[in-house]
């Protein structure tokens, strides 16, 4: 039964190979219904880390009808986003998609009552950039000379950048 399914974000892995996560959040929520059309749903909300693994268990909340059926005779909808990411890279580094699926993040698991462990929702990577919407989130923020020569600094410059590292700052959904 849903009821007695223990919920989780795995976010140990990555989306990009290179740049690297430094700090990030991933929130996610997943919505069961019954697939014979009977009223009612639950609804999970759960979030994690994404540079330090944590498995934050949590549960699925809602109609009795649902939350008491076989998770087999229910369809899910997964929606996640990610929040507060920075990002780092070597110059020589070259920008990479995780391109195995079972590395990809996030990925959302599940624990039955037999204590089995099922991967219910994970992200796929793109076989190609469709659209051209996904960019190298890793910009090059000015070193401290650099910074010296300009007439004034930007707000976000800090002094223990280092040359040879590459910095991005995101809140994108």
């Amino acid at each position: 039964m849903l009821k007695d399914g223990m919920f989780w974000v795995r976010a140990q892995n990555r989306i990009f190979r290179v740049p690297h996560v430094i700090t990030g959040k991933y929130y996610c929520k997943m919505v069961a219904k019954r697939k014979d059309g009977a009223p009612g749903e639950a609804i999970a909300n759960l979030y994690t880390d994404a540079a330090v693994v944590n498995h934050k268990i949590h549960w699925f909340q809602g109609d009795q009808n649902v939350m008491e059926s076989s998770i087999t005779d229910l369809v899910y909808t997964a929606t996640c986003k990610g929040a507060g990411f920075s990002w780092e890279r070597k110059p020589d580094e070259k920008f990479e998609w995780e391109s195995e699926w079972a590395n990809g993040v996030p990925s959302i698991e599940m624990q039955d009552k037999c204590h089995w462990i099922h991967n219910v929702a994970f992200w796929t990577p793109p076989d190609d950039n469709p659209n051209d919407k996904f960019k190298d989130p890793a910009v090059m923020r000015p070193t401290s000379a650099e910074s010296a020569n300009q007439k004034q600094s930007a707000p976000h410059d800090n002094p223990d950048n280092l040359p040879w590292k590459r910095k991005a700052d995101s809140n994108n959904q």
